[in-house]
Order: C-alpha cells, then structure tokens, then sequence
C-alpha cells in the first residue's frame, strides 16, 4: 500500500497509534488469557489431559510474561506517550 504525499495530520496519527495499540494489546495480553482460561477449563473436565493442558498452559502464560515485560519497557521508554504526560511547549519569547 503506498504511503500518502501529503503528511498525515496529528490527531489522525494518534487515532491510528491508538486503535495499532489496543489491537497488539488484544494480540498479545487476551489471546493468551483465552487459551490459559480454555486448557483450565479442558484440564478440570478431563484429568487424562490435564499435563498437556498444564503445558499449553504455562507456555501461554510465558507468552504473556514476555509481553507485558515488553509493553513495560517500551512505556518506560516512551516518553511523553500520553499528552499529560508532556511538558508544554515552551514559547521561544521567554527560553
């Protein structure tokens, strides 16, 4: 997909980091909640399979480990990531 000329405007851009962060999020914080809760529920209701089970398990929950350990690291390396967050420009009269 080709990439407009024309500079996309600050608002449009932020629409677009949000709803690309909330769909990594989904991706990578729920996905692995729903496997964890589905192979519980699998392990609960049949004991045979309870040791596969408890794998898928505990590998999902690596899986989410990671993520927020990245999703942490990032925040702490974003600065100025929420607009409160931003110290307000200065004018160039009084620096």
């Amino acid at each position: 997909m080709a990439q407009s000329v024309l500079p996309m405007c600050a608002p449009a851009r932020d629409e677009l980091a949000h709803a690309d962060l909330l769909d990594c999020l989904t991706d990578d914080l729920i996905t692995p909640l729903t496997c964890i809760l589905g192979w519980a529920e699998v392990a609960l209701e049949q004991p045979e399979a309870s040791q596969h089970a408890l794998q898928v398990i505990q590998a999902q929950a690596r899986r989410q480990r990671d993520s927020i350990r990245q999703l942490l690291d990032w925040l702490r390396d974003t600065p100025g990531l929420f607009a409160n967050d931003a110290a307000p420009p200065v004018p160039k009269e009084t620096r």
